[in-house]
């Protein structure tokens, strides 16, 4: 969401009108964005503080019922409104990013949750994979997977496979190795599921972040975002603050 409907957002969160999924999806942009954060922080602050002195306002006109106190009441509460204002007014840039710095490996499971009675060879061998991984032996784990997916026949499994052989590589900072990787799972995308394309794409854009090569990243990351999925929120941060890079 744009800074207006966020800022619009919080107003209705903090006043209690705010339905659930939107709650959600604002606490989504708080996470990803601690500008958004830090801006949440300061007119809740704000509000408190604001309810805080009406309450004294009103305690005030009970106990003088002179003009010249409530009027002290007042001003000090549209001081304090008027300064907090100037801060959530005090960046509207777009919040610095950086690139993921690992991607987390998910165990493929079963419908009753089982990772280890896996419908399909190929996520057993990935769960296979992602354990070696966690133990330390990265290589291994790459070393099968490549060598499954010489017999693999479907190019959805085949692109499973590279995907999570491009993640094991970027975690372990083969960048290069990593993209070339994640073009093996694109090129296959007639044949894939949005999400593996979606991961693909954002992959692939962030390790070429980590190479500092900014063209290819914003492209790749444009690519996750054209594609309208669990991505997009996060991608279009990206792309924001990336955008005179």
């Amino acid at each position: 969401m744009d800074r207006i409907e966020f800022e619009e957002n919080i107003d209705q969160y903090l006043s209690g009108r705010l339905d659930r999924d939107k709650i959600d999806d604002i606490w989504v942009e708080m996470v990803q964005d601690p500008d958004r954060l830090e801006y949440f922080k300061h007119v809740a602050n704000t509000k408190e503080a604001v309810r805080e002195l009406e309450e004294e306002r009103k305690a005030v006109v009970r106990n003088s019922g002179t003009a010249r106190y409530v009027k002290y009441a007042v001003a000090a509460a549209i001081a304090l409104v008027i300064g907090v204002l100037a801060v959530m007014r005090w960046n509207v840039e777009p919040a610095a990013v950086e690139p993921v710095e690992t991607i987390e490996l998910n165990y493929y499971r079963s419908e009753t949750g089982d990772v280890t009675n896996n419908p399909t060879q190929v996520n057993k061998v990935i769960n296979r994979a992602i354990t070696m991984a966690n133990s330390g032996e990265t290589k291994k784990a790459i070393d099968l997977l490549r060598q499954k997916r010489t017999e693999m026949k479907e190019p959805s499994d085949r692109a499973l496979l590279n995907l999570n052989i491009g993640s094991l590589q970027y975690n372990n900072g083969a960048f290069d190795s990593a993209i070339t990787s994640f073009k093996k799972v694109i090129e296959q995308e007639q044949h894939i599921d949005v999400l593996t394309l979606e991961k693909a794409f954002w992959f692939l854009g962030n390790s070429y972040f980590q190479k500092g090569q900014m063209v290819e990243a914003r492209k790749a990351i444009e690519q996750a975002y054209d594609l309208n999925g669990a991505y997009r929120r996060v991608a279009s941060t990206y792309l924001n603050a990336l955008a005179d890079k």
